[in-house]
């Protein structure tokens, strides 16, 4: 990060190290720099929503787990219901 500050990528690794060593605040800001660097990362909305469920922070977790529909690997498991 240090050598390359807008890799997006590790920020998004960064955020997922921070998560399994329960630094929940800074893995947040982690993925938020990775929303900075790109606000469309789909990947990085739906780990951030994951993490805010997890912690309790359940108005910005629903709202970032919408963005699982532009993610390729989740949108095949839509509904189309009438």
């Amino acid at each position: 990060i240090a050598l390359a500050p807008l890799d997006k990528l590790a920020h998004f690794h960064r955020g997922h190290a921070l998560r399994a060593l329960r630094r929940h605040d800074d893995a947040v800001h982690a993925y938020a720099r990775v929303l900075d660097i790109d606000p469309d990362d789909a990947a990085a909305h739906c780990t951030r929503a994951f993490l805010c469920l997890s912690t309790g922070d359940f108005e910005t977790g629903w709202a970032e787990y919408e963005w699982r529909w532009r993610d390729s690997q989740l949108d095949a498991s839509r509904r189309d219901f009438a």
